[in-house]
């Protein structure tokens, strides 16, 4: 009884197979023409309707070796502590601002912000400067100068704190020696008004008559005084370093603090400027032709064949259906 049932079940599955198999022969040309016109429609649709959509991207590698700045100048810490920093500067108003205006008179009215985007490469160093759009000349030409401005602005934004940090905190400095100078002044004087009723020498006690020492309190005053003029002149030449310092760092802050627009590199005080390069080194790669990212053809297509070939075996099996019934 149970090889009976085997051999019914085996012949059904047989007469399925084969029944699927006369259905899709016999209606072969239904789901021929149902793919061919599936795939057509959709590279139409592809090749003349859809946008075509190019981008190129440029990578920035930011190589962060040490958290402080040895300048001329003194010791700057760098603000940008991380990666994010960095890649939050791409969309920057102030940068996106600079691109605008470089490109107004080609790209007027068109809205660059939306055009820019970023992408994390590394865990630490490298993220990557992208732009999208509807031509492969102009975002060619948009990567190259945004990518430009936002080295520039980088740049300049580092060495505008660095120089504000290092006016503020030698004229701490400033403040403090001119203190201490002061305070040596106001001690050497106090300690001359003892000199003046301190006897400069008293009796010797070797024993011999009319034999004379030092004061020894009047000994000990004259050494704090050479100690105290050693420490002053100390003060006076660090007090000069510094007033000489930020003479330049005052200058560099108004010439700055002046600016309308962000200078070229050249302008920059070149000290502080190559201090930080040393440090915060920037690595970018030439910008090269842009790629088309859409209507991605060969995807299209193959989409089209799929679902043309499941209508097309559906449309059989639908005619056979309502053809038997």
């Amino acid at each position: 009884m149970n090889e009976m049932n085997k051999k019914s079940r085996q012949n059904d599955d047989e007469i399925s197979l084969k029944e699927i198999i006369t259905i899709l022969l016999k209606e072969k040309k239904i789901i021929a023409i149902i793919t061919i016109v599936a795939v057509a429609l959709v590279a139409i649709y592809s090749f003349i309707f859809l946008k075509i959509e190019y981008q190129n991207n440029v990578l920035i590698n930011i190589a962060i070796n040490e958290k402080s700045i040895e300048t001329p100048f003194g010791t700057f810490e760098n603000p940008y502590d991380t990666l994010d920093e960095y890649i939050a500067l791409v969309k920057d108003e102030s940068v996106l601002s600079m691109t605008e205006k470089d490109l107004e008179d080609k790209y007027n009215g068109i809205d660059i912000s939306r055009r820019i985007q970023t992408d994390s490469v590394g865990k630490d160093q490298s993220f990557s400067i992208i732009v999208k759009g509807d031509n492969g000349e102009d975002v060619n030409v948009i990567t190259k100068v945004h990518r430009d401005n936002y080295l520039q602005y980088l740049y300049f934004d580092l060495t505008y704190k660095a120089t504000d940090y290092l006016y503020n905190k030698n004229h701490n400095e400033i403040n403090i020696l001119e203190r201490d100078l002061k305070d040596n002044k106001d001690v050497i004087e106090e300690i001359n008004k003892l000199l003046l009723v301190t006897p400069m020498t008293i009796d010797s006690n070797d024993g011999r008559s009319g034999s004379q020492e030092i004061h020894p309190a009047y000994s000990i005053f004259l050494s704090e005084i050479a100690n105290l003029d050693i420490e002053r002149i100390s003060l006076l030449n660090s007090l000069d370093i510094l007033h000489k310092n930020n003479e330049v760092l005052s200058k560099e802050l108004k010439f700055m603090d002046s600016l309308k627009e962000i200078p070229s590199l050249e302008k920059l005080n070149d000290d502080i400027l190559q201090a930080i390069k040393n440090i915060v080194t920037v690595y970018d790669e030439p910008v090269n032709e842009s790629i088309t990212i859409k209507p991605n053809y060969k995807f299209n297509i193959a989409i089209s064949l799929v679902l043309g070939l499941m209508l097309g075996v559906f449309a059989a099996f639908f005619k056979n259906y309502w053809q038997n019934n």
